[in-house]
């Protein structure tokens, strides 16, 4: 018979199984270097920073942007693109710090996905923060506010809907995390990027059996 210890172990690695079977989650953790990320729509110079230290945690990148008249966003690598049809109602999830303070009130995090023609924005405002890493988990369906912007400079557009949002999915071109916040001269620290699908059912079906035989398992012993 199963003890609780052993019982929690098999549990464990059923769960792991039934998550890895629909959409393993895509991620950059920037641990060993840059992993191909780069910068867009900042002057000649793409490239990132590496830095071993200094992340959320251990390895991190950065990028001071150059040009005042645009934004600076952070670009995905390849395997952040193509076909994310199973991410659809997933999630976009990453870590950013912002060191560099200005006299605005409300600074945008704003993400850009483009494919099937069309370029979609997500962004919320929050209060200016330079001392804590902010997370964010952004939601990949329409139901999060996404809209349509003709470029990545532009804040105004229309909502998206689902069919739409799924068409970008079907063949995402390009993937953008703003690192441009203030007015002036960003530093901006991006880490722990993830595109992670959304449990199935049956993984949620399990994941309260699992519970609930633990829990009988417990008041048994």
């Amino acid at each position: 018979m199963l003890d609780c210890f052993n019982a929690m172990r098999l549990f464990s690695a059923l769960l792991l199984v039934s998550l890895n079977t629909f959409g393993g989650a895509i991620v950059s953790t920037f641990d060993a270097n840059s992993d191909g990320w780069l910068v867009a729509d900042d002057g000649a110079n793409t490239a990132v920073t590496y830095v071993a230290a200094g992340g959320h945690p251990g390895g991190a990148i950065q990028r001071q942007d150059a040009d005042l008249n645009g934004y600076m966003h952070f670009q995905a690598p390849a395997k952040f693109l193509g076909n994310l049809t199973p991410y659809f109602n997933g999630t976009l999830s990453y870590d950013l710090l912002q060191t560099v303070r200005d006299t605005d009130t409300t600074w945008y995090y704003r993400e850009l996905l483009q494919g099937a023609g069309m370029l979609i924005l997500h962004t919320v405002g929050l209060t200016p923060d330079t001392a804590n890493w902010r997370h964010f988990d952004v939601p990949l369906n329409a139901a999060a506010g996404w809209i349509a912007v003709p470029t990545i400079e532009d804040f105004m557009g229309a909502p998206v809907t689902d069919a739409q949002f799924q068409a970008v999915l079907a063949n995402v071109t390009a993937l953008y995390i703003t690192g441009d916040l203030i007015s002036g001269h960003d530093l901006a620290t991006l880490d722990n990027v993830s595109v992670q699908a959304a449990p199935e059912p049956s993984t949620c079906a399990l994941i309260a059996v699992g519970v609930g035989s633990l829990l009988m398992l417990r008041k048994r012993r």
